[in-house]
Formats: structure tokens, sequence, C-alpha cells
């Protein structure tokens, strides 16, 4: 048995499709007793949705960089932690930087917050929650959209530096930025996955991605990166 995890967004899902060819080789590979998944910084309900949508056959999910892993039947395999102490000063540091928007989310929903009045529509494919009633609920992570994808890049720099002594660790993604734990990243939801398979032989694992969030698993696993 062999085990396949891609990333979703400009991996899998390029060009606004995925391509008919994709999901022939993925029920393909699958067929031959192999275990297929997604590892993706999109929250829980946000990556099922689009699996549903467009008809992807998985075995499991790694969702928010790992924060969150699902197996097959939506079985909880983990759920990280977060620093929500620090919450309010990280907003602070958002809030300074002019990003675009931010929200939080609690592995499976999100919300979100403008904070420049006048921004880009970047609609999500699922509806928000309040943010007062997911922060009660237990926040997993958090999400950026700034100005540019060098904005997105210094801002995460400057968050790991300020804030990975409280366990907080930020990843670069084109204009976005993913915010979650130190030590919690694609790499480990998939050891967690691993564990869950029985899969003992790492050289049987492979990945594909295409941003840095992706480098976790592209390194410790058999990886490939799109061009």
């Amino acid at each position: 048995m062999k085990l396949f995890a891609s990333d979703y967004d400009g991996t899998l899902f390029k060009n606004k499709e995925i391509t008919n060819y994709d999901l022939k080789m993925i029920k393909e590979f699958r067929m031959q007793g192999n275990k297929f998944g997604i590892a993706t910084g999109r929250t829980i309900d946000s990556i099922t949705h689009e699996l549903e949508k467009h008809k992807i056959p998985y075995d499991f999910i790694v969702g928010i960089n790992g924060g969150v892993v699902l197996s097959q039947k939506r079985e909880e395999l983990y759920l990280s932690d977060f620093n929500e102490a620090i919450l309010p000063e990280i907003i602070d540091t958002l809030v300074q930087d002019d990003v675009l928007y931010y929200g939080v989310n609690d592995g499976y929903g999100l919300s979100r917050m403008a904070v420049l009045e006048e921004f880009p529509s970047h609609r999500s494919n699922i509806g928000f929650i309040d943010y007062e009633s997911l922060v009660s609920n237990g926040v997993k992570g958090m999400y950026v959209r700034h100005t540019s994808a060098l904005e997105a890049k210094n801002l995460a720099d400057k968050i790991n530096h300020q804030y990975a002594s409280f366990g907080i660790y930020s990843f670069p993604n084109n204009r976005s930025i993913d915010i979650g734990s130190v030590g919690v990243n694609k790499s480990t939801g998939i050891d967690l996955v691993l564990k869950h398979f029985n899969l003992k032989d790492e050289q049987k694992v492979f990945t594909i991605g295409d941003a840095e969030n992706d480098e976790p698993m592209i390194h410790d696993y058999h990886g490939f990166a799109m061009d």
C-alpha cells in the first residue's frame, strides 16, 4: 500500500478546475489498494465542501496545515491547541500592518474581520461564523489576507519572530498567511495518518504542493512541487 497526500489550492485545484484526468488517476490509485488524501490550509468545512462539489474520492483529510486530521469517516484523529491568550496581541499586530482582513477558525468553521473599509472581494465557499461565537468554541488557527505576496511574507516573518516563544507559527502563501501552532504542520498531520493506517514504510509515502506551507511534507517524504 502506498499513500499520496496532495495540497488542494494551486495543486489539485489549479486554474479554477480539477481535471477529469486527475480524478481518473486518483480513482485508479485507490482501486489498487492505495490511500489518497488532501493536506490543505483550509478548514474542514471548506475542504469537505470542495471534495463533495467535485466528487473527489479520499481516504483522509489534513486540515488547517495539520491542525486537524480526519479519517475517511470523518473520525477526528487530531485537533491542535492554540495559545488563545496571545490572540488579542496578534490581532493588534495584524491591524497595525493594515492587512485586508483576518479570521479565526476552530478547525472546522471560520470567521472574518475586515481591517480596511475597502478591500477586493474574496468570497468563501462556506458561510462565516460570528467571531465571538467561534472564539467561545475554541480557536485552533488564524488566517490573514494581505495586500501583496511580499507584504504577506514580511508579516509572516514578523509573527514568527514575535510569537514563536508563545507557541505560534505562521506560513505565507501568496497574499495569504496561515497562523497556527509551533510544531504543527502538514507533515505532522501525515504522521498521524500513517499511524491510523499502520503504514510504517515512509518510502511508500508521496506528497505534492505549491507553497511554503507544503515544504514540511515535501521535505519529510517523497515530495513533488508544482512548476
